[in-house]
């Protein structure tokens, strides 16, 4: 039997974290499914998707706890006795707007009105090249059947006129959220 964990990291920067954790992950038969991990405000933050055999589970949060304390890590796991589920209509939407309080609470609120089910999530602002202005943009991956395409790119557009919604629908199952 197989265990999927989601483990979240979170700490100071340091050199050669990431082969330190692919080696403990390795030394317990696990497999590294997914995982986004980045550097903000100075801090170390992963999340990870592992596959790991029930057998080596405990001995493997053993390593890792051991790992975390060492390394000073906020750490946390939780078991799932199953991977997530693909869906049919995985979409990618990216959304770009002049930056402003509440902006993606806007975005929330639309997707929530619509039922869309969100599974990622990437946000970053960056100078508009044309006026010096910050630009938010926000991509995310999305469950969006066909039939909600239309309402979802007006429901966005109409948060404002600076408001830009590009839509990439039904991605092949080898670009769904577990990569593998």
């Amino acid at each position: 039997m197989t265990d999927y964990w989601v483990i979240t990291l979170m700490g100071d920067d340091q050199p050669q974290l990431i082969a330190a954790l692919t080696d403990i992950v390795a030394e317990h038969q696990g497999s590294w499914m997914d995982s986004r991990i980045a550097q903000m405000a100075d801090k170390f933050v992963g999340i990870l998707g592992l596959s790991i055999p029930q057998s080596e589970s405990a001995s493997l949060q053993d390593a890792l706890e051991s790992f975390a304390d060492m390394r000073e890590l906020a750490m946390h796991i939780r078991v799932s006795s199953r991977e997530t589920p693909p869906t049919e209509n995985i979409a990618r939407i990216k959304i770009t707007a002049h930056e402003r309080t509440g902006i993606m609470q806007s975005i929330s609120q639309v997707l929530n009105e619509l039922k869309i089910q969100t599974h990622e999530v990437e946000t970053h602002c960056d100078s508009a090249p044309w006026g010096g202005e910050t630009l938010f943009t926000a991509t995310l991956k999305v469950d969006l059947p066909e039939k909600k395409i239309d309402p979802l790119q007006q429901a966005i557009e109409a948060l404002g006129d600076d408001f830009m919604i590009d839509i990439e629908p039904s991605f092949k199952c080898s670009e769904k959220v577990n990569m593998r």
